[in-house]
């Protein structure tokens, strides 16, 4: 009990965890038994995920045992583990996540070629909200001229197929 034994590892390799442990009174080791891994051994930071960031910031580069943490914009919630471990393999302890636009929500659709949508200046909208596809002068809009926020994200119906140039004519 109280004894205390330090760790090393051979000239290849990196201690990974605390260089002296202390027995306790349950006969366990404290802290947590540490690992020799092959010098040089580190993980990549991986790329930012869209609509997110990984914190820190500005490392690039992370040692055995190190962690990352994931972050969504501000109109978006984290889909999968919030933080990654560095394996003593290189490799990152879990999938990495992704950030999607939180529940009811719709990000803005793409506007027409030659045209524009209304209102402008947003990027997302709340359900119900609706947005209004024109055209530039002397264009014409094929296709439904609105579309509504649905509370599953999705925007209704389709956007329209565009704007072309020249005069609409109804032939029906």
């Amino acid at each position: 009990m109280n004894e205390k034994i330090w760790i090393s590892c051979g000239a290849k390799y990196d201690l990974v965890g605390a260089k002296h442990l202390t027995c306790l009174r349950d006969d366990t080791w404290s802290p947590a038994l540490p690992k020799c891994v092959p010098k040089g051994v580190r993980c990549e930071k991986p790329k930012e995920p869209r609509d997110g960031f990984i914190i820190p910031i500005d490392q690039s580069i992370f040692d055995i045992g190190k962690k990352i943490w994931f972050k969504c914009n501000r109109e978006f919630e984290l889909d999968g583990v919030k933080d990654l471990e560095c394996l003593d393999n290189g490799q990152w302890s879990d999938d990495f996540p992704t950030c999607k636009l939180k529940s009811g929500k719709c990000r803005l659709p793409d506007a027409p070629q030659n045209g524009y949508i209304t209102p402008n200046g947003q990027t997302y909208f709340d359900v119900n909200d609706r947005i209004f596809f024109h055209c530039r002068s002397r264009y014409f809009l094929v296709g439904k001229r609105s579309r509504t926020c649905l509370p599953n994200g999705e925007w209704s119906g389709r956007n329209p197929l565009g704007c072309f140039f020249g005069h609409y004519v109804d032939l029906l």
